[in-house]
């Protein structure tokens, strides 16, 4: 696959799209840009991007073209304007939007339609991110076809995890990673509001925190490695042993005042994979009981 040119056309200028064009503007790539909202642009027009009124004129003069929206829904309705469908053929697609497998789905079919090399991704790093070495970006697609946008693409992230061809693989990754932080953000401000209700100066919660994130930087890898390796039988803390913890949590929880709903369905985990007499296994013998919805 072989581009006829280095233009890039961006489309969708929130934080994260800002953030990308201003890395490529700031490598000398030369950036065509359009926005629903046309004021979000003029720091970018002001800084050497080529910016437009209508999509498909800032589409048409590009090989590759970087969509990264809130979601599918304003997608579908921006492939709709008049000649965006034409002005996207034969062109490379990245697509970057917050979207279900089902619209990434329909979206390859449209693309197909239209002779459109698609490359579906996903962005895992905050805006402020885009460009240094703590970027990182997930890619499904031709392995040619994302091969050929390397160089603009290692502008953006030098970090490029390559998932294979299925393109519904970044939505299911980014989601799974979405999972995790959420997980440990939501039980970190959960154990900010212990302390709190329990005169417990945040200073210490924090200090702990900061001791904690040693063990926290291997504990995951081998959580996952157990599971990968079918290996849940070694443990040092089984989840019987997480159980009596956590039921402790929740007395502790209740008798404060702190809202438990965060911990309940973790409950219900914890027993059901007990339940399966996996009880005295690894807490990652509980992959099998959030793999079986019922």
């Amino acid at each position: 696959m072989i581009k006829k040119n280095n233009r890039v056309a961006l489309v969708g200028i929130g934080a994260m799209g800002t953030a990308l064009a201003q890395t490529l503007l700031e490598n000398e790539i030369e950036i065509h840009v359009w926005n629903r909202t046309p004021e979000k642009i003029e720091t970018l027009a002001q800084k050497g991007a080529i910016t437009y009124t209508q999509p498909h004129k800032a589409i048409e003069s590009c090989d590759i073209v970087i969509v990264c929206l809130s979601d599918y829904d304003a997608w579908k309705e921006i492939i709709d304007y008049e000649n965006v469908r034409s002005s996207l053929k034969s062109s490379i697609l990245i697509q970057l939007s917050t979207g279900s497998m089902a619209e990434v789905e329909a979206n390859s079919l449209i693309m197909k339609d239209l002779d459109v090399e698609l490359i579906e991704g996903s962005i895992l790093c905050f805006p402020e991110q885009i460009g240094t070495e703590l970027a990182s970006i997930i890619l499904a697609g031709k392995s040619d076809v994302i091969d050929s946008c390397d160089s603009i693409l290692r502008l953006m992230s030098p970090k490029i995890s390559y998932l294979g061809e299925s393109l519904s693989a970044p939505v299911v990754l980014g989601n799974a990673i979405m999972s995790s932080v959420l997980g440990f953000s939501a039980g970190l401000i959960n154990g900010a509001a212990l302390c709190l209700k329990g005169d417990v100066p945040l200073k210490s919660y924090r200090e702990q925190t900061v001791h904690n994130f040693a063990r926290m930087q291997t504990e995951p890898l081998r959580i996952l490695d157990a599971i990968a390796n079918q290996d849940t039988e070694n443990t040092q803390a089984s989840v019987s042993t997480w159980y009596d913890a956590h039921l402790k949590l929740l007395k502790i929880s209740d008798k404060l005042g702190v809202d438990t709903r965060f911990h309940q369905g973790l409950s219900l985990m914890f027993k059901e994979t007990i339940d399966q007499n996996i009880g005295g296994h690894d807490l990652s013998a509980m992959v099998k009981v959030f793999s079986n919805k019922n």
